[in-house]
């Protein structure tokens, strides 16, 4: 009884039941039903084991859907689904021409430039950009900056701005303080035991 099997690139597999015995058996006489049911498995599976025609019926249904190892080249040179005419990032380009330019670029919604695709994080929400954030990395990094110097309060030792311990990088301190009050703390507070 045997329930390894060999899969691509050498890869193995545990099956559910065992595929020999179960066409062994079914040969002899027995349902379908009955030993989905006594394998613990679904008809369907037992099914494609026993029977040749509906595995074979099977696997051409999935190369003729698009099954998911199979993919072609879009135009531009992507990879694309077999079933698909275009690749994700062209479609988009040509359903949505106002956010992109002629050549294919991006327009950044902070400071108004078209810059390639590649100047831009990935947002698995923004689906009308291509899955791509609105502003650019550069224009991303500078709001983030501004953001946290607007939201900077006093350090508790020396009174210059700070983050507040909501926001990352306060060492996990329960009050705010700058960066050189946070490296000129003591370092061995650490509590040994013996």
């Amino acid at each position: 009884m045997s329930l390894e099997t060999m899969g691509r690139n050498g890869r193995v597999y545990r099956r559910k039941f065992d595929h020999e015995d179960a066409q062994r058996r079914y040969a002899t006489g027995e349902t379908i039903a009955a030993l989905a049911a006594e394998y613990g498995v679904t008809a369907k599976a037992v099914e494609r084991v026993v029977r040749p025609e509906v595995r074979a019926r099977m696997y051409a249904a999935a190369s003729l859907h698009g099954h998911r190892y199979r993919h072609d080249t879009c135009a531009c040179g992507a990879r694309k689904d077999k079933r698909a005419a275009r690749c994700r990032d062209c479609h988009l380009r040509e359903v949505l021409g106002e956010v992109f330019d002629a050549h294919g670029y991006l327009r950044c919604n902070r400071c108004n430039c078209y810059l390639p695709l590649t100047e831009f994080g990935f947002d698995a929400h923004k689906r009308e950009r291509a899955f791509r954030r609105a502003y650019c990395r550069e224009c991303e990094a500078r709001a983030r900056q501004d953001y946290r110097e607007r939201h900077k309060v006093p350090c508790v030792v020396c009174g210059k701005p700070a983050l507040p311990p909501s926001e990352k990088m306060t060492g996990g301190a329960p009050f705010p303080r700058c960066r050189e009050c946070f490296l000129s703390r003591p370092r061995d507070t650490r509590v040994t035991h013996k």
